[in-house]
């Protein structure tokens, strides 16, 4: 079906709003669910992190107690008759500040603490090796040493991994949770986790301390976080054991053991590495379709990491998302019935006119330039509106106006034109006989301008081989005397280059006997530095000794003087390091002195080669100004020579040139009489064509009066009418 104008008018308008509409809609309502989903997922991140934090803040002040108490006991003087009953003091007031903590205890590798294992044997709560191992835990308010450690718990894999691990790694560890009685009764069992802390003595590691820390404190910060959407949440250690659920019958157990999480795999993998995960997937704890984040926490330096999981309802996280999609539908489809109503009632106003335009060119079309009265009504459409279609018909009024009178015109012209294309034939006729009388007369004057330019051509190739010769000969000489010039002036650079010679020469010894002087004043100078050195190392072996006593203070003071022992090593191993570094001096100084006695022997003997040097250089100077005096004699004469043979070719060159103009005057006058003659050719040929052409018009102006025979003008009416609307 073929549609009118207006119905191409609603179709194209209605079709093309309406798949904008859809179309940005649809991207507006996508881009908005997304936002609020990506809004809802980043307030549970970061509930997430905040939690993290908490969680690692709490850990996190344990390790670095531990790591503060292994540094304090690596500089503690371990040969004192009380030293391990020091220790033992440390850990207990470490214990008491600790609230988090169930115990702290340290354990040394046989002979590592002090080297006196065989002394303790069965003696001070030590076992059968007497090897240092202590546990402190806390009951109530009171402190008390427990004997669970033993040499078999320290060497077994699993049951001593608080030992092995940061042991091997030579890090603080971390150790994944689990249940532990200092008792031997099932009913005493507590949930800890424990952190240990490798013990550096002399590079190497001597032994472990660590705390077992009570993990409700962590489980309390997981249950008590709120959750949009009613959301839940749980804590898994490294391994995957479930520090905190809310099915508190999971807690303790490892996740792999159960059968209701999505991914097992790959959530144990990204827990394991301490990666950030996120999935939606069905969550057994809510029943249904749940966003599910797993946010690592790290420990300190430890490399060991938790996740908290936590879940949320997806009909929560979608819930908003939804609701404004529908909302911003039912808007776009009020706007778009509006819209359809609006477009509906401009078309018609606008189709309107334009249909009367068309009738009126399908009028034009049949060149009927009469007027219709069934579209009168068209003069008060442009008398009112100032829009594009009443331009249109004002132009459509001149246009028929125009059109009539041109037609009259045209008629008149039809009846001249044939007396003027008979005139033009005759004229061309007789142009075309002049022109072909001109066209004898230039061929004979270019013949004789071709005959002189022959001549001219061979009288210049004769003047040429002589200019030619005349300017080898000058070359030659000029060639001759510039060599010679060259030469001597690069013998006056030669003897330049002797002169600064014996000059840097004598340079040269001047600045071997400063340097021999140099040296002697370095070797004192190396004395005096020896001297420095010898100081240095006094000092560093006085501030070593300061900095041990002032651990062993800082160990006695206990928990006030932490920061001062860490201080007090620093100092230490600058001391040290002072030392090694003089002993390394010291060696250098030595060095030096040899290396400066070499030195000064060479000087001697360089000082005897430079006066050589210098007489020799003397006598070859005198010989190049010998030669020097000889080359400006050859090169006076070469240049005499030179200026003769130069003007015999500058003569010959201006002969040369004279006849070179003459010959190219001639060419170019042949030239111009072949110019001639062929424009003479095409001024004929064009006559010619001026001849066909006209009576071509002459046929032309007969069809032109048929043509105009067609039009239907009533100047009387259409004209009056017309012009009235174009004013």
């Amino acid at each position: 079906m073929k549609l009118k104008l207006q119905g191409k008018i609603l179709l194209l308008t209605l079709g093309t709003v309406t798949l904008i509409f859809a179309s940005l809609i649809s991207f507006i309502a996508f881009k908005v669910h997304q936002a609020t989903l990506d809004g809802t997922k980043s307030l549970v991140e970061e509930t997430a992190q905040s939690a993290a934090y908490a969680i690692s803040a709490e850990i996190d002040e344990g390790l670095i107690t531990t790591e503060a108490l292994a540094k304090i006991i690596s500089g503690m003087d371990r040969q004192s008759p009380n030293a391990r009953q020091n220790l033992l003091k440390m850990i207990e007031c470490v214990l008491e500040e600790t609230p988090l903590a169930f115990t702290t205890w340290v354990a040394f590798e046989p002979n590592a603490f002090d080297g006196m294992d065989a002394m303790y044997i069965e003696r001070d709560g030590f076992h059968e090796t007497g090897r240092f191992m202590a546990t402190l835990v806390k009951r109530g308010n009171q402190v008390q040493r427990s004997y669970d450690m033993t040499e078999s718990m320290l060497s077994t894999e699993g049951n001593g991994d608080f030992y092995l691990l940061p042991k091997r790694s030579g890090k603080s560890e971390i150790m994944n949770p689990y249940y532990y009685n200092y008792t031997g009764q099932k009913n005493d069992e507590e949930f800890i986790t424990s952190l240990a802390t490798p013990i550096f003595i002399d590079g190497r590691v001597a032994g472990v301390v660590g705390m077992d820390i009570d993990l409700a404190a962590v489980q309390n910060i997981v249950k008590n976080l709120k959750i949009v959407g009613n959301g839940v949440a749980s804590l898994y250690a490294n391994d995957g054991t479930t520090v905190y659920h809310k099915d508190a019958n999971l807690i303790g157990k490892n996740m792999a053991m159960r059968n209701d999480l999505e991914n097992m795999g790959s959530i144990a993998e990204s827990i394991k590495k301490g990666q950030f995960m996120a999935t939606v997937g069905h969550s057994a704890a809510l029943g249904e379709e749940a966003y599910k984040i797993y946010s690592p926490i790290k420990f300190g330096a430890s490399t060991t990491a938790w996740s908290l999981n936590i879940l949320v309802p997806m009909s929560h996280v979608q819930k908003a998302a939804i609701v404004m999609v529908r909302n911003m539908i039912i808007a776009a489809a009020i706007g778009m019935l509006l819209l359809a109503v609006i477009i509906l009632w401009i078309t018609r106003s606008i189709v309107r006119p334009i249909n009367g335009v068309s009738k009126m060119l399908q009028q034009f079309g049949n060149l009927d330039f009469t007027k219709d009265t069934s579209l009168i009504w068209l003069e008060r459409y442009m008398t009112k509106s100032k829009d594009e279609i009443a331009e249109m018909l004002h132009s459509m009024a001149s246009l028929q106006s125009n059109l009539t009178a041109m037609v009259e015109n045209l008629q008149e012209e039809a009846e001249n034109f044939g007396s003027s294309a008979e005139a033009l034939a005759a004229l061309s006729e007789e142009s075309v006989a002049s022109m072909e009388e001109v066209k004898a007369s230039v061929d004979q004057v270019a013949t004789l301008s071709e005959t002189t330019s022959a001549a001219v051509e061979e009288t210049n190739a004769g003047v040429e081989e002589v200019s030619s010769s005349a300017s080898s000969a000058a070359k030659s000489a000029t060639e001759g005397a510039e060599a010679t010039a060259r030469t001597t002036q690069r013998s006056e650079q030669a003897t330049q280059e002797v002169n600064i010679a014996v000059e840097e020469i004598r340079n040269i010894g001047l600045q071997s006997k400063e340097t021999a002087a140099s040296m002697n004043a370095v070797s004192e100078a190396v004395e005096t530095i020896t001297r420095f050195v010898t100081t240095i190392q006094t000092i560093a072996d006085q501030t070593n000794l300061l900095a041990l006593n002032a651990a062993i203070e800082a160990a006695r003071a206990g928990d006030a003087g932490r920061g001062f022992a860490v201080v007090a090593e620093e100092v230490r191993k600058l001391a040290e390091e002072s030392s090694k570094a003089a002993g390394e001096v010291e060696t250098l100084i030595s060095n030096l002195q040899s290396q400066t006695k070499n030195a000064l022997t060479s000087m001697g003997k360089v000082d005897g080669v430079v006066e050589q040097t210098i007489t020799r250089s003397e006598k070859a100077k005198a010989q190049l100004q010998e030669a020097m005096r000889e080359i400006a004699q050859v090169n006076d004469i070469m240049q005499s020579i030179a200026a003769t043979a130069q003007e015999q070719a500058a003569s010959s060159e201006e002969m040369a040139a004279g006849i070179d103009q003459v010959t190219q005057s001639t060419v170019q006058i042949v030239q111009s009489v072949e110019a001639i003659r062929q424009s003479s050719e095409e001024t004929a040929k064009a006559g010619e064509q001026v001849a066909t052409e006209s009576q071509g018009l002459s046929e032309g102006a007969e069809r032109l009066k048929a043509t105009m025979a067609k039009f239907k003008v009533d100047k009387r009416n259409t004209t009056k009418a017309l012009s009235k609307i174009a004013e």
